[in-house]
């Protein structure tokens, strides 16, 4: 009992408050430059003709596509052990599936097929999409996808992520016990942890070559980076890291961060 009120006493990260809405005005910015770069499948395209614009807004969204969702899987990783704790594996487990679930299926049998038909009968040009779409063919005929996610995949991997986690505390660390070393990782440890990332998702991509989809999720070549700062979010919660960040480095960022839009 002790320990659970330690928790519930601990002082607010800010900073991630902070990071949070970074990173949400980052996914804003990034599918509108979906909408204006080029040619894709997306729910409104108004490509431009300027080559140099074009390459502006590819840049920003490769630039973006290697950090920002993985920061978006690591901030849910660090808050997903201290819930697991207080609830117990098993009730977060239904609390996730009953809060994630019923966005999902909403999504699926509702506002996924609702968007895609009022897609269809928007012009071509627009959408490219070139035959009238129905309720039973958006399930049945759609370039060999069973169901269209849309943006609702992240919340059905993070389900996933978190239902792993969940049973894997209560089947195979049932004991589970604090981590005596709180250091923070070093130089060497965080570039191999980058390279590995790097490599994984470079060999994804070789058989799931963007933009291509598997079951519906539109960016599965970056899976292992998804993994890889989920598990990562975990095991900084556990051993409590982001609290041990040296004040000097937001000193630093914060001066960096003036300077660069003054």
């Amino acid at each position: 009992m002790q320990e659970k009120s330690t928790i519930i006493k601990q002082e607010r990260l800010y900073f991630i408050d902070n990071i949070r809405v970074f990173l949400t005005v980052m996914v804003v910015m990034f599918h509108l430059a979906i909408i204006y770069q080029g040619k894709v499948f997306f729910f409104y395209t108004e490509p431009s003709d300027d080559a140099l614009s074009n390459a502006l807004l590819a840049f920003f969204k490769m630039f973006n596509q290697i950090y920002f969702m993985g920061l978006f899987f690591f901030i849910s990783g660090y808050f997903t052990p201290g819930s697991v704790k207080r609830k117990g594996a098993l009730v977060f487990l239904k609390e996730r599936v009953i809060n994630f679930g019923i966005p999902i299926l909403f999504y699926i049998f509702i506002l996924g097929p609702f968007t895609l038909i009022t897609m269809s009968n928007l012009p071509t040009e627009w959408t490219d999409i070139t035959s009238p779409v129905s309720y039973i063919r958006y399930f049945t005929d759609q370039n060999n996808e069973t169901i269209w996610l849309g943006q609702i995949w992240f919340i059905i991997m993070l389900l996933i992520f978190n239902a792993v986690y969940a049973l894997w505390q209560a089947v195979i660390n049932k004991n589970d016990k604090p981590p005596k070393s709180v250091k923070l990782p070093k130089l060497i440890p965080i570039c191999l942890f980058t390279l590995c990332i790097t490599f994984g998702c470079y060999l994804v991509m070789i058989f799931i070559p963007t933009p291509s989809t598997v079951f519906g999720f539109p960016s599965l070549f970056f899976l292992p980076q998804y993994i890889g700062f989920f598990a990562a979010g975990t095991l900084a919660s556990r051993r409590d890291w982001l609290r041990k960040i040296p004040g000097k480095y937001g000193k630093i960022g914060e001066k960096f961060f003036h300077h660069g839009i003054a």
